[in-house]
């Protein structure tokens, strides 16, 4: 840490906050935090395998039709899909 940042908390942490300047600060923690568990989430998921998926690939193409030339899922498909996760 810079002497100057350092010098700035020192004086920040010696004198009262105003209402904002605390929000600020519990707003950067909590951002903090949040990003801490995504990057634990992330180091958690990093362990699998790539070739591991959720859900079986054949499902999710049996529930692929054309429609006007287009590959789309329908709602009701898309619906069962996402319990049978």
């Amino acid at each position: 840490m810079s002497s100057t940042l350092r010098g700035a908390l020192g004086t920040i942490t010696k004198r009262k906050l105003s209402k904002k300047e605390s929000d600020v600060i519990s707003q950067f923690n909590a951002s903090l935090r949040r990003r801490e568990e995504l990057a634990a989430a992330s180091r958690k998921t990093a362990g699998k395998s790539a070739g591991s998926a959720i859900m079986p690939i054949g499902k999710i193409e049996r529930a692929i039709v054309l429609v006007r030339g287009e590959k789309v899922i329908l709602d009701a498909d898309l619906a069962k899909l996402y319990v049978s996760v």
